[in-house]
């Protein structure tokens, strides 16, 4: 591995594991995380269903991050997840130290976007030497 990936690797497994440790406790128990669902969003079993799908995305977002497939469109996902969790802090507590360090959270999975690492792993599309879809205009 390039030692200039160093940093985008460490940055990818820090957030895999924050969202592998919060997805994991919420779907153990999504009854303790309603209280961060915004009310407008509605009561009942809707909100224990929404705990319930935002755990699965976090534990989506950790495998694939863990396994480095996809890493620009799960730092995609990681930062609306992120930014959703930050907007709803905000929205009940202000401006606190837990949402400030959800905002540099933010800003750590939003750096995925643009990270510059290539995949190894790229599937080709023909079995020639040649480049792209259509190995025919190489010819």
């Amino acid at each position: 591995m390039e030692q200039s990936h160093w940093s985008q690797n460490i940055v990818a497994w820090g957030i895999a594991f924050v969202f592998a440790w919060f997805g994991m406790n919420e779907i153990l128990s999504p009854s303790e995380w309603t209280a961060y669902v915004p009310s407008f969003l509605g009561t009942g079993s809707l909100i224990i269903d929404l705990v319930v799908i935002h755990s699965a995305a976090l534990g989506a977002c950790a495998l694939l991050l863990i396994l480095d497939i996809g890493r620009m469109y799960v730092g995609i996902l990681a930062s609306l997840l992120i930014l959703d969790i930050v907007v709803a802090l905000v929205m009940q507590n202000g401006l606190d130290p837990i949402s400030v360090r959800d905002i540099g959270l933010f800003c750590a999975a939003l750096s995925l976007v643009f990270s510059k690492k290539k995949n190894n792993y790229a599937a080709r599309m023909t079995t020639s030497a040649k480049p792209g879809i259509f190995p025919e205009k190489y010819s």
